[in-house]
């Protein structure tokens, strides 16, 4: 069950970044962009973008980064809807969950279901979920229904950093207490986010202080080490040359972010879904 979680969250770029983008942490401090992309208020364009799909708002100005530069980074492109997993579509050129908004809209409710799993999910029947019903059901959100966690003897909500909630089940519309990320915010400039509210929040050895005022966890002098080894002076971590981009997709250091030179950097044939392939480009304005 751990697994399908992580499974959702690192599918659609809601996971804390690593080695670039916004802070993150143990489940406070992420930040998910409306069009699929951190974007960074400082110096340049495209500064503040993150090392995976959707993670990222650095704010103010930071180390290593470069007027205009903009990296690109290893992701699939698809061309029809065909190419992608069930439940998902083809929207500029990439494969999301048809449910994906890309931009939040002051909606704190839509944030909740992205973080909580319910918007990568699509169901009209328990039987629809992971186990068959088992260890998760399908609830109405949003229009559609969505596979959630339920408490039980072996799941507790707590464990994945979430919280018991009521929401009608898809069949019988009955209140059904779920697991679910009450936390999660939409951000004014449509961004979903999950604020940290101290270090207890922020885990990750690379982000380990949180901003309360912001709620973005931060990196801290001698703490960045994943694709970067410079903590920015808006709290993220950068890289300053190429030998800091180690990563298996990464060879380049482009504006204080790791990215990849080429396609060939992004691993073999084999790709999250059937019908894409892998490409090296900067991030896509999701419409």
């Amino acid at each position: 069950m751990r697994i399908w979680m992580i499974l959702l969250v690192a599918s659609y770029g809601c996971m804390p970044p690593g080695g670039g983008g916004g802070g993150g942490g143990k489940d406070g401090g992420v930040v998910v962009g409306p069009e699929g992309e951190g974007e960074g208020e400082g110096e340049g364009e495209g500064e503040g973008e993150g090392e995976g799909e959707g993670e990222g708002e650095g704010e103010g100005e930071g180390e290593g980064e470069g007027e205009g530069e903009t990296p690109s980074f290893c992701q699939e492109a698809c061309v029809a809807d065909a190419d992608c997993l069930e439940a998902n579509e083809c929207r500029s050129g990439r494969c999301l969950p048809v449910h994906w908004r890309s931009d939040c809209a002051e909606l704190d409710a839509f944030c909740v279901g992205l973080f909580s799993g319910w918007v990568t999910s699509d169901c009209e029947a328990d039987a629809d979920c992971p186990g068959g019903g088992m260890s998760a059901v399908c609830i109405e959100f949003d229009g559609h229904g969505g596979c959630a966690l339920f408490p039980s003897e072996i799941i507790d909500c707590e464990q994945f950093g979430l919280a018991e909630v009521e929401q009608p089940h898809r069949e019988t519309g009955a209140p059904t207490t779920v697991c679910g990320q009450t936390r999660a915010r939409c951000e004014d400039h449509g961004y979903c986010s999950i604020p940290c509210r101290g270090p207890e929040d922020c885990a990750g050895e690379e982000y380990p202080a949180c901003d309360v005022e912001t709620g973005r966890c931060r990196c801290v002098e001698g703490s960045c080490a994943t694709n970067a080894s410079l903590c920015g002076d808006d709290g993220v971590c950068r890289c300053q040359g190429d030998e800091d981009c180690t990563g298996d997709t990464v060879d380049s250091c482009v504006g204080g972010f790791c990215g990849c030179s080429s396609a060939e950097v992004c691993g073999g044939a084999q790709t999250a879904h059937p019908g894409t392939s892998h490409v090296c480009e900067p991030f896509p304005v999701i419409e």
